[in-house]
């Protein structure tokens, strides 16, 4: 049996936030009411022809084929059929997905034993219409099982707040309608408080949905509502969420504080690095003036150099001129001829002293 699902297959399926599409809710709170839903009320399934009318993207009616010998979801919508063909119609060879309307379904009578509808008939004008066919469809000891919000309008306006919804009926309309085509009805709530789950009691003072069971056979109600837990048991599960919940909120604000506590010391290590950087780029600034007053002094002393250089040139070629001249030439002849004469004029003086200073 191939219980492959294709992940990558949309077939330009969007999200708007009304058809729940599993890992693509930005509210994990909606996406665990839907999935509560199918989940209680999976033993229902065993081995029985199942039907989810209004299927949507198709992933509640895959997961009851998983214990029904028949699966079939039928939803108005030519795209959510072909997405949920493409992604989850190969799961299973019990599964199939097909376009109609649920006012009119073309299904012959005694067919089905169990009909889920989710989120639903708030979203038609002829409700009895439907609720008619789902009592044609069923076997004798069938079921059907919907779920509606309770009503939210606009005070405003008058109209439900949810813009994709024709009329949201309270738990009195809800069973008047039931009643017409089933001699059978019991209502199941569900809050939105986590786990969200199905529980029996319904309260209209806490709950945000009905869940309304509905059969020609009173047996076939009772067992299905002792599938579900009670309301005391789901406000335990509820009121042991909060406390956990709370010592976490607990947890989350002083993590909040320690965050902010390293925020600002992150503040004040930039502030630190930020008066350093500017006190570095004053240094750099500094230190590049200097080269550049270096570097200005260094081309002055080349200047200087270069032309004390040329200076001292051309004197060595004055001199040079000077010393290849002839009145050079013949001033050194002079200075010559003058130590000499002098040098013979002194031999004589310098033998008389020696004469005189010698002892008689």
């Amino acid at each position: 049996m191939n219980d492959t699902i294709s992940k990558g297959a949309s077939d330009g399926l969007d999200f708007t936030g009304e058809c729940m599409m599993p890992g693509q809710s930005l509210d994990a709170r909606m996406e665990l009411e839907h999935w509560n839903r199918y989940l209680a009320f999976y033993p229902l399934a065993r081995s029985g022809a199942v039907l989810d009318a209004a299927c949507g993207e198709g992933y509640g009616i895959h997961l009851l084929s998983m214990a029904a010998s028949r699966a079939t979801g039928v939803d108005l919508s030519l795209q959510n059929v072909k997405h949920a063909r493409a992604r989850y119609g190969a799961a299973r060879p019990n599964l199939e997905y097909f376009v109609g309307d649920i006012r009119d379904l073309p299904i012959r009578e005694h067919v089905f034993d169990v009909v889920f509808s989710f989120e639903t008939i708030e979203h038609l004008h002829d409700i009895p219409q439907a609720l008619s066919h789902f009592s044609r469809i069923l076997r004798g000891k069938g079921i059907v099982v919907l779920s509606t919000p309770l009503p939210r309008v606009d005070p405003d306006t008058g109209k439900p707040c949810n813009p994709y919804h024709v009329r949201e009926l309270n738990d009195d309309e809800l069973m008047d309608h039931l009643g017409r085509y089933f001699p059978h009805v019991a209502l199941l709530g569900q809050s939105r408080a986590f786990p969200s789950a199905v529980h029996r009691g319904f309260d209209r003072t806490r709950d945000a949905f009905v869940i309304a069971l509905a059969s020609d056979d009173e047996r076939t109600l009772q067992e299905a509502k002792a599938l579900i837990p009670d309301g005391e048991t789901v406000s335990v599960l509820e009121q042991l969420f909060r406390r956990h919940h709370g010592e976490r909120e607990q947890c989350l604000r002083e993590l909040l504080k320690a965050k902010e506590w390293f925020l600002q010391q992150i503040e004040n290590h930039k502030a630190a690095l930020a008066l350093r950087d500017e006190e570095n780029g004053r240094l750099q600034g500094e230190v590049a003036r200097l080269r550049d007053d270096l570097a200005m002094e260094r081309e002055k002393a080349r200047a200087e150099t270069a032309a004390v250089r040329q200076e001292l040139s051309v004197k060595n070629n004055e001199l040079d001129s000077i010393h290849h001249s002839k009145w050079w030439k013949v001033a050194h002849a002079v200075r010559r001829a003058r130590h000499l004469f002098g040098a013979l004029i002194r031999l004589p003086l310098r033998v008389v002293r020696s004469i005189v200073r010698r002892p008689i």
